[in-house]
This record gives structure tokens, sequence and C-alpha cells, in this order.
């Protein structure tokens, strides 16, 4: 990788400017592919979100059914199990992110 990707400030640059161009498929290719990329990737991805379904869609399956768009039963932490917390790992990476759009 060239060393002016090295510096943060050019990859966020970088990132926001293809998602920000309707490059989203080639952002997200980026970040599949280069972890340094990742991060700011996702971050200028989910500041253009405008609706809350996309993090919705990152509940576990057994609390959030995507066919019909609502859910299946109420998230709860009483006594998880190893399962359901991995279940929630997908929400709880994507929910870190600040700045979500208009959300």
């Amino acid at each position: 990788m060239h060393t002016c990707l090295s510096v943060d400030e050019i990859i966020r640059l970088l990132a926001c400017e293809l998602v920000a161009s309707e490059a989203k498929a080639t952002a997200v290719a980026l970040a599949c592919c280069c972890k340094s990329l990742e991060d700011p990737v996702l971050d200028a991805l989910w500041r253009m979100q405008t609706r809350l379904y996309p993090l919705l869609e990152t509940f576990p399956e057994s609390v959030w059914d995507k066919a019909v768009q609502t859910f299946v039963s109420l998230p709860t932490t009483r006594y998880p199990t190893s399962t359901q917390l991995l279940d929630w790992e997908g929400f709880q990476g994507n929910a870190n992110y600040r700045g979500l759009g208009s959300l």
C-alpha cells in the first residue's frame, strides 16, 4: 500500500468521497480487502444512513425477522447463553459507530 494511505485523514477523506459519489460497492470492496480501510469506510457508510432499518438488520435472527421486518421476540440480556452473545456481535459492532446520519 502506498505510504500516503497510512495517513488516517487521507483514508477517511477517500472513504467519504467514495460513499458520497454513490460508489458504495467500491468502498465496501476496499474495506473487505484492507483492514486499515475497514473502520473509515464503515464510519462513512453509517454516517450516510437515513433510515433505522439497516441497523435493525444486524439484530440476531432470533430477535428480528428480515422477511416481515418486525421483532420476533424482545431482546433480553437476562441469562444469555454463549451462542446468544455471539449472535449480538454484528449489532454491537455496527451500533458503536458514531454519527449515524439523521437517525
